[in-house]
C-alpha cells in the first residue's frame, strides 16, 4: 500500500527529476443562503418571491413554475401576474447558476384565496321634497369587503368630492327641481350603482306678518306710545312702517319696527281738541309689499294742564300764566313785576324753570346777576328773589336752560371772550360763585336735551349751532362736539326734542327763504354746513320773524313773533311738515310782551 501511494505522488510530481505545471482551481458554486417563502394571496393580488445567494459572479436566475421555465422571469426576485384561484398550490423554484456549478432552491408554494365580497346596496337612496333653499341630503347603506369607495352623481355627471355614505346638496333653487341623485359603490370585488332619487323643490312661500295692538291711553293734545306686535311667517324679516287710517278726531301715529324685531312702538299723537274717552282706531303696517290692518283701542284723557313762563324786557316783568290751553280769551298773568324784584330796566331777557324744584331762573343782563324764585307754582308781585347769584369774573349774561338732573345750570356770558357757564349745584348757590366749567362757545341762545346730555347754543350773527356732547361732565375749556351751519336766518332760539330726535329754529330773518320758524329731523345727526335749509328741513312756518320757540313733554310747539304780546301753540308738533300753512291750533294773548325767554310746567 505504501508503495502505491509513492507511485503514485511520484506519477503527479513528474519522474526522472523533470517538473510541470499544476493546472487552475475551479471557482465558487452558487449557494442559497435565503430560501423563497411560500405565499398566500387572494385573487386578484400578484405574489413575490424572493431568493438570496452567493457564489462566483455572475450569478444566474432562472425561475420555474410547476417544473417549467417562465419566460424572463431572471431575476433574484419574481412577481406573478394577477392570480386567479386557478394559480393556487402552483410550486415556484429558481435555478442559480455560474460558471461554477448550479443549485435549485426549495419549492415555494402560492395558496391563491377566491376574491372578496362585492358591494351590496341595502338602503337605497330615497327620493326628496323640499323648499328652496333648503338643502336635501341623500344617503345609502351598502355591504361587502372595505374599503367600500362612493361616488355620487347628479344627472350622470360625477358630483366633486361627493364621495361618502351620505351627500347634501348646496341650497337648492326651484331649478333644481326634477334633478336625479345616484352612488356608485365599489371595492376590490366590484362595483354596483344605486337606484335613482329624484329631487323635487318647492319655490319658498312669500314672506308675510301680521299686526295686533295693546290697548292705548293718550292725553288730548300730547303723544302717547302704544306696542305693536308682530307674527312673522315664511322668513319675514324686512322692517315695517307703522301709521295709522284717517280718522274723524284727527288723531295721527307714526312708528317703525326694526328688521326680524317682534315689536315695536306706534306713537299715537292725539290733537288738543279730541274728546276724552274711548276709541276704536284702525292702525297699518308696511313692509314695502304688503299694507295689513288692526284694530287699536285707544283711551283719550283730559288735557293736561300748562303753566307758562316768559321773561318780557318791555315791562321788566316775568309773566306766569296757568293753564295756558284752555284761557278762553286773553290771558291774565300771574306778574313778578316791581322794585323788590331786583329786575333792571329793560335788561332781563332769559329764564329757565328748574320743573323738579320749582324753581325760576331768571337772567338779568346789566348788572350780569342770575335771580332766581322758588315756589314756581304760586309765586307772585313785588317780591324779591330767594336767591341772586352772580359769576366770579363774568360781566355779562345772555341765554340760559337748566338740567334739573344733574342740578346744572349753564348760562351763556362774557368772560373775556364768549363763553357758556356751568354752575353745579345750582339749586342751593347764592351770592358770588366760580362757575363751575367755562365752555368755548359763541352764543347767546341756549338748548338742552337731558335725554341725551348735549348742550346747544346758537350764534345769530354767524348762523351756527354748536353742539356739546356730555354736557353734564364738561370742564373747562371744552369746544363743541360739532358745528352746524345755515345761511340767511339770523338764529334765535333753538330748541330740540329727544322724543322726534327733532331740531326747531327760530329766525329773524324776514327776506324770502328766511321763514321764522325751521324743524329738522334726524337733529342727532346734523353736521357741516346746511346750504338750503328751506328744502333741508322737514317742516317751515313763516310768520313775519320769529323770537322764541319751545316744544312740551307733550309735543305741543310753542312761539311768538317779535313784539308780540300772544303766544302760539301747534299740537302734535313731531307730525308738522313741509310748508305749513295752517294756522296754530291756539293763539293766546297777553301771555309775553316783547319777551325773549320762556318755559314750562306741566300740572
Amino acid at each position: 500500500m505504501r508503495h502505491s501511494v509513492i507511485a503514485l505522488l511520484l506519477l503527479l510530481l513528474g519522474c526522472g527529476g523533470s517538473t510541470s505545471s499544476i493546472g487552475p482551481m475551479p471557482g465558487v458554486p452558487p449557494s442559497i443562503s435565503v430560501q423563497p417563502q411560500s405565499q398566500s394571496v387572494t385573487a386578484p393580488a400578484t405574489a413575490i418571491f424572493s431568493v438570496t445567494a452567493t457564489g462566483d459572479a455572475p450569478l444566474a436566475y432562472q425561475w420555474r413554475k410547476n417544473g417549467t421555465d417562465i419566460q424572463n422571469a431572471t431575476g433574484a426576485s419574481y412577481t406573478t401576474p394577477a392570480t386567479t384561484v386557478g394559480d393556487s398550490g402552483s410550486q415556484f423554484t429558481v435555478r442559480v447558476s455560474n460558471a461554477a456549478g448550479n443549485v435549485v432552491c426549495n419549492v415555494a408554494t402560492l395558496t391563491v384565496a377566491p376574491p372578496g365580497i362585492p358591494p351590496s346596496i341595502s338602503a337605497q337612496p330615497q327620493s326628496q321634497s323640499i323648499t328652496a333653499p333648503a338643502t336635501a341630503t341623500f344617503s345609502v347603506t351598502a355591504t361587502g369587503d372595505a374599503p367600500l369607495v362612493y361616488q355620487w352623481r347628479k344627472n350622470g355627471t360625477d358630483i366633486q368630492n361627493a364621495t361618502g355614505a351620505s351627500y347634501t346638496t348646496p341650497a337648492t333653487t326651484v331649478g333644481d327641481s326634477g334633478s336625479q341623485f345616484t352612488v356608485r359603490v365599489s371595492n376590490a370585488a366590484g362595483n354596483v350603482a344605486s337606484s335613482v332619487a329624484t329631487l323635487i323643490v318647492a319655490a319658498p312661500p312669500v314672506p308675510d306678518f301680521s299686526l295686533a295692538a295693546a290697548s292705548g291711553t293718550v292725553t288730548s293734545g300730547t303723544s302717547g306710545p302704544a306696542t305693536i306686535n308682530i307674527t312673522r311667517t315664511n322668513g319675514h324679516t324686512a322692517a315695517i312702517t307703522l301709521g295709522i287710517q284717517a280718522n274723524s278726531q284727527n288723531i295721527t301715529g307714526s312708528g317703525t319696527v326694526g328688521t326680524s324685531s317682534s315689536s315695536g312702538i306706534l306713537t299715537i299723537a292725539v290733537p288738543g281738541g279730541a274728546p276724552a274717552g274711548p276709541l276704536s282706531l284702525t292702525f297699518t303696517g308696511n313692509d314695502g309689499t304688503f299694507v295689513h290692518t288692526a284694530a287699536l283701542n285707544l283711551t283719550v284723557v283730559a288735557l293736561t294742564k300748562v303753566r307758562f313762563f316768559s321773561a318780557s324786557w318791555g315791562d321788566n316783568a316775568i309773566r306766569i300764566t296757568d293753564d295756558l290751553l284752555n284761557v278762553p280769551g286773553v290771558a291774565t298773568p300771574r306778574l313778578i313785576q316791581g322794585a323788590n324784584t331786583q329786575i333792571s330796566n329793560m335788561h332781563v331777557d332769559h329764564l329757565a324753570v328748574d320743573r323738579t324744584r320749582k324753581m325760576i331762573y331768571v337772567v338779568n343782563t346789566n348788572p350780569a346777576k342770575i335771580l332766581v324764585w322758588h315756589n314756581a307754582d304760586t309765586v307772585s308781585g313785588n317780591v324779591a328773589p330767594n336767591r341772586v347769584i352772580t359769576l366770579q369774573g363774568v360781566t355779562s349774561f345772555e341765554g340760559v336752560t337748566l338740567d334739573s338732573a344733574h342740578d346744572r345750570l349753564y348760562v351763556a356770558g362774557y368772560a373775556g371772550s364768549a363763553v357758556v357757564c356751568a354752575i353745579n349745584s345750582a339749586s342751593t348757590l347764592n351770592g358770588n360763585v366760580t362757575p363751575t366749567a367755562l365752555l368755548d362757545a359763541p352764543g347767546v341762545w341756549l338748548c338742552l336735551d337731558p335725554v341725551n346730555d348735549r348742550l346747544y347754543t346758537t350764534e345769530g350773527a354767524a348762523d351756527k349751532v354748536y353742539r356739546f356732547d356730555n354736557a353734564s361732565t364738561l370742564a373747562t375749556g371744552a369746544t363743541p362736539s360739532r358745528a352746524i351751519s345755515f345761511t340767511g336766518l339770523s338764529l334765535r332760539k333753538i330748541w330740540v326734542d329727544p322724543a322726534s330726535d327733532r331740531m326747531y329754529l327760530a329766525s329773524r330773518n324776514t327776506s324770502a327763504g328766511g321763514f321764522n320758524i325751521f324743524a329738522f329731523n334726524a337733529a342727532a345727526s346734523l353736521t357741516g354746513a346746511i346750504a338750503d335749509p328751506d328744502t333741508a328741513s322737514a317742516a317751515r312756518h313763516s310768520l313775519g320773524t320769529a323770537m322764541n320757540v319751545m316744544v312740551d313733554a307733550a309735543d305741543r310747539l310753542y312761539f311768538w313773533e317779535d313784539s308780540a304780546t300772544n303766544v302760539r301753540i301747534f299740537f302734535n308738533a313731531s307730525a308738522l311738515s313741509g310748508t305749513i300753512t295752517r294756522q296754530p291750533d291756539k293763539a293766546i294773548p297777553g301771555v309775553v310782551q316783547h319777551g325773549y325767554g320762556m318755559d314750562y310746567l306741566l300740572y
